[in-house]
């Protein structure tokens, strides 16, 4: 048969990949790495504002990105704002927690109730 009919000696060798490795490089080959820690940043401490807060409250404010290791938040009044401003430091504690790859070292805070409306989800 020749060379043709032997398959024992291979260029090239299969070797099994993990699909978290495949998922981790292709996530950082396309640059959007970043955009998914943003949005779990968001979501999470979206879901940590709401575990601190009164339910009363939960309509006036909502976590709406995390862009440069800066967290926003949208809040229907400033009352809202200064309930946050109460709680920030148990919030990024929590968030720092949770994912500790996250570094939120500021919070602002957007006073616009527009950006509560129930079909806004900015940042989510």
């Amino acid at each position: 048969m020749g060379n043709n009919g032997k398959r024992q000696s291979r260029r090239y060798q299969k070797n099994a990949v993990s699909l978290n490795d495949i998922i981790n490089s292709a996530l950082s080959r396309h640059g959007i790495a970043r955009q998914v820690t943003a949005a779990m940043a968001v979501k999470k401490a979206q879901a940590i504002l709401l575990s601190l807060i009164d339910d009363v409250l939960h309509d006036d404010m909502r976590v709406i990105s995390f862009t440069d290791n800066i967290l926003n938040i949208a809040c229907r009044h400033p009352a809202a704002a200064h309930h946050c401003q109460r709680i920030e430091k148990d919030l990024i504690y929590s968030l720092h927690r949770e994912l500790p790859s996250i570094t939120v070292e500021k919070i602002n805070y957007k006073i616009n109730p527009h950006l509560l409306d129930s079909g806004s989800e900015i940042g989510v």
